[in-house]
């Protein structure tokens, strides 16, 4: 089994060879499977982060749940802790910790509830929903502080690997959406047509 370091370099590595065409297709089919999830129709509260790095783009999303007067929740980090803070438009964002575009300190703090849904970035993944950050383990701090919330990965479909090497405080998404199936804990392994 690869090291973690050595699964992060496999996959960034993919992720660059993307051409621009593949990732807005494969963004508007992740979209529109986040879009059709009850649990995201369901949602007041839409904890979620603006892409880098030729990850999945979560503008659309983000643009969806405006339009729907959802609340969208986007991190900053602050002191070595992730706190998520309302925004109300992209024009809000300043660039930040990774080159992350993020919300400033001073827009409204908001608290996860059970009427949300956590959108999820990371490395990769594999078929029992282990998920492989950055390293800095600010999600999985924030799961640990949430333990009952909803957490939905999105991801490439090649970033999902048969296992990845999880420590104990890596905590697992409860659903994981590519461009070509949903993984949930429901139904494992289980390619799904929405």
């Amino acid at each position: 089994m690869l090291e973690k370091k050595q699964i992060r370099s496999y996959i960034v590595g993919i992720k660059h060879t993307l051409d621009d065409d593949t990732l807005l297709s494969n963004s508007k089919a992740v979209t529109d499977k986040i879009l059709s999830l009850p649990q995201y129709k369901a949602a007041e509260k839409v904890f979620i982060f603006c892409s880098i790095n030729r990850e999945i783009d979560t503008k659309f999303i983000i643009q969806d749940a405006l339009a729907n007067n959802k609340i969208i929740a986007l991190p900053k980090v602050d002191n070595n802790e992730m706190i998520f803070h309302k925004v109300k438009g992209f024009d809000e964002l300043n660039d930040g910790f990774f080159g992350v575009r993020e919300p400033s300190i001073f827009s409204p703090i908001v608290k996860y509830t059970e009427n949300s849904i956590v959108i999820v970035p990371g490395v990769a993944f594999d078929n029992n929903l282990n998920r492989l950050g950055y390293g800095g383990g600010y999600y999985d701090r924030f799961f640990h502080k949430n333990p009952k919330a909803f957490k939905v990965a999105i991801a490439h479909d090649f970033q999902i690997l048969d296992s990845i090497k999880v420590d104990d405080h890596d905590v697992k998404v409860d659903m994981l959406v590519t461009e070509k199936r949903i993984i949930s804990t429901d139904q494992i392994n289980t390619d799904s047509k929405i």
